[in-house]
Order: C-alpha cells, then structure tokens, then sequence
C-alpha cells in the first residue's frame, strides 16, 4: 500500500475524533459536577451557619457556649467526612456589636476565630469559611481561590439575639 492510498483510508477516523473530543468532553462533565457539588457544600454551609446562630440567636441553653463548640455544631450538619477534617478546613467568627453600622465595616473581613455568645439584644455577626478541595483546578476562578486546587466558601449571618426571658 502506497502512502497516497493511505492517506485515503477513513478506517479510524471516528476512533481518532473521540480521542481528540474525549479529553474535553471529560473535563466538561467533571467541571460540570463540581459545580454542583460546590453549590451543594456552599448550601450546606450556610444552613449549618444558620443553625448554628440560631442557638446562639435564641439562647438556647444547650447551644453552643464556645468556639469549638460552636464549630462542632456547623460541622455535624456540613456532612463533612470526618470531624477533625472539618475543623481543620473551618474557621470561625461571632462577635457582637453595639449597632448594626459597625457590623458593616466588619462584615467583610476574614474570620479570625473569636466567639462571644453576647447577652440579650445584642447585634451578632457569625462569619464562617471553609476550604474545600477541587478537582478541577481552573474552577478555582469562580471562587476565592486561596491555592492551585483549593477554594474558600463562606457565609456570614447578622442578627440580633432576642430576649432570653
């Protein structure tokens, strides 16, 4: 068979296609798919956020009094796959504030792992972030990226606690 002959031949062609389409169609799916698990954890997160705070909210006496109980509390509704995995990845904030102004200027900051339950009345402000890994690692430019395959999801809640009696 002479080169010209084989040059002619469309036998693989189909085969050669899929492996040039595959790769990008894989990506695709896999991309896809971490989206949605990004919005699931980010979702979770926040919930776990607001229960959390609405212990905190309500005075609940069996809420969480302390910083890593107040962790321990976002990270058993995270469904995270272990609990000393979530705290490493977590980080917390709750402090209080004598007007909802000054909790302005301290919302957007990062949380530096302080936890004060305040007293009835108080304005709170609970700020949560959480590492989490990435497959894809060009979808790190959808989110805070804070390395090559990792990106910070985050949360914050504002509110005032109500009248314990």
């Amino acid at each position: 068979m002479g080169l010209r002959a084989f040059w002619r031949r469309e036998d693989g062609a189909t085969a050669l296609e899929f492996a040039l389409v595959s790769p990008c169609l894989i990506i695709l799916m896999l991309s896809i798919m971490e989206i949605g698990v990004l919005a699931f954890m980010s979702a979770s997160l926040d919930n776990a956020v607001q229960s959390a705070a609405r212990a905190v909210r309500t005075g609940q006496a069996d809420g969480p009094a302390t910083g890593p109980a107040f962790e321990d509390a976002i990270c058993n509704r995270i469904m995270a796959a272990s609990m000393t995995t979530c705290r490493d990845k977590l980080n917390i904030s709750v402090r209080r504030f004598t007007s909802f102004n000054n909790v302005a200027a301290a919302a957007g900051t990062q949380p530096a792992g302080e936890f004060d339950r305040g007293q009835a009345g108080d304005i709170m402000l609970v700020k949560a972030t959480l590492r989490w890994p990435l497959l894809t690692p060009f979808m790190g430019r959808l989110y805070h990226q804070v390395a090559p395959s990792e990106v910070i999801l985050d949360s914050r809640a504002t509110f005032k606690n109500e009248p314990y009696t």
